[in-house]
């Protein structure tokens, strides 16, 4: 049996099938998602109120799949597509026997972040690339990790590890 996780896709803002453009409602309608229950795998729609009562309350898809062989991995297709679709994805999934727990948002318009938890080390992991990166913003001429002074790479530590700001739904659910 492969290896498989309690994964979790958050979709927003969920204005349904229809308003995806096509590329993104073919991938989704290949997997045979709809909002029912569908071989183990739930989807619904989750309402997210603003302050006002009167407010027509905002959409959220959740894609929740207790099984997924792979972890987010076995959506990659799906996450990128309703990404590329202009829609924001935060996807999330627990640890499987050959993987870390993890997560991922891809924003609309915005850079992917990505990040996975070792149980081993007990750390979360950030890429050393990822970390240079970062660091240039503050030593742009930096060219290895070495090249940056300790302040600043410690300012670049803790500016990756902000958690993503995410819709309270999606939160509660957690």
């Amino acid at each position: 049996m492969p290896d498989a996780s309690n994964t979790t896709v958050f979709v927003w803002p969920w204005r349904g099938t229809a308003a995806l453009p096509d590329a993104a409602r073919a991938v989704f309608d290949a997997r045979g998602l709809s909002e029912l229950l569908l071989d183990g795998v739930r989807t619904e729609t989750l309402e997210v109120r603003g302050l006002a009562d009167d407010e027509e309350p905002d959409r959220i898809l959740m894609i929740h799949d207790e099984n997924a062989a792979g972890g987010r991995y076995a959506y990659h297709d799906l996450i990128e597509a309703l990404h590329d679709g202009g829609v924001n994805v935060y996807a999330r999934n627990d640890k499987g026997a050959e993987y870390d727990a993890g997560w991922e948002l891809r924003p609309s318009g915005g850079k992917m972040v990505e990040r996975s938890m070792s149980e081993v080390f007990d750390v979360t992991m950030v890429s050393g690339g990822e970390l240079l990166e970062e660091c240039r913003r503050h030593v742009p001429g930096a060219r290895t990790l070495s090249d940056i002074p300790p302040t600043e790479l410690r300012a670049a530590v803790l500016e990756l590890f902000v958690e993503p700001d995410l819709p309270r739904a999606i939160l509660e659910e957690s």
